[in-house]
């Protein structure tokens, strides 16, 4: 794993800039990467999206090591619009809702984190457009987050 190098007012504003809402959607990821699996094996523009998801990552880490962060928005909508094709029902009307609907209202970019089918939805958001943002998805629940640096562990034991 190799570090991405911001300074702290770079990667404060990225945090500052990244929204994160519930899409009050729950699902079996298990059937959605099945079906994925599947359609890897099958499809060659699927495998195609794949490796150029895995190449978009590249460039992303390149860009953002340059202090690029305002491009984070541009990346996460490829990165959405390609992994919708991978399977069928990674996204649905209600997502696409949001999505849509965040993107007018100021969001650059985002996509469902996970296998998709609902979860969670994280948006880059520049901070002058986040109160729309907010007003225009006030239906769904934002979850404040931190990025962490100290990787897995136990939050919780109820031993």
């Amino acid at each position: 794993i190799k570090p991405i190098l911001l300074t702290n007012s770079k990667l404060k504003e990225l945090q500052s800039n990244l929204l994160l809402f519930y899409t009050d959607i729950t699902r079996k990821a298990s059937s959605i990467l099945t079906e994925q699996t599947k359609n890897t094996k099958v499809s060659k523009n699927v495998r195609d999206n794949l490796k150029l998801m895995s190449s978009t990552a590249y460039q992303l880490y390149n860009d953002l090591n340059k202090g690029n962060i305002n491009l984070m928005g541009d990346y996460l909508n490829e990165a959405w619009q390609r992994k919708k094709s991978l399977a069928s029902n990674i996204s649905n009307q209600e997502i696409d809702y949001m999505y849509q609907t965040a993107m007018k209202s100021g969001a650059k970019g985002g996509k469902l984190l996970g296998a998709g089918g609902g979860g969670f939805l994280l948006l880059y958001v520049p901070t002058e457009n986040h109160q729309e943002v907010r007003k225009s998805l006030k239906n769904y629940r934002e979850l404040p987050f931190n990025f962490d640096f100290d990787g897995t562990k136990i939050i919780f034991n109820d031993k």
